[in-house]
């Protein structure tokens, strides 16, 4: 059986925008049938390059609790979430980059 895609786990990686991950997972959280005290595991395991590496240096003990998840993002909006110039530019950044 196949699971639906609005379950499917927001990736963070060296080229995400971060401020649109943050919503995905925001969204992902209601949407997902996840244990809560294994989110956070569960979306450290979806990330690669950077982000993963960061986030493996967290404590596993740590995030397995109620309230893991929103750890992990607090943990990573300390080194990736921009301050609002840096977040202006990576959006007109992205925009003028993208292409049909």
């Amino acid at each position: 059986m196949m699971t639906s895609s609005y379950k499917s786990i927001p990736v963070l990686t060296e080229d995400t925008v971060y401020s649109s991950w943050k919503k995905e997972i925001a969204f992902w959280k209601h949407a997902t049938n996840v244990d809560p005290k294994k989110r956070a595991h569960t979306v450290i395991l979806a990330m690669t390059g950077k982000p993963r590496t960061v986030a493996v240096q967290l404590n596993p003990e740590t995030l397995a609790v109620e309230g893991g998840l929103e750890l992990l993002v607090k943990e990573m909006d300390k080194l990736f979430l921009k301050d609002n110039t840096q977040q202006l530019f990576c959006a007109i950044d992205a925009f003028e980059k993208f292409k049909r």
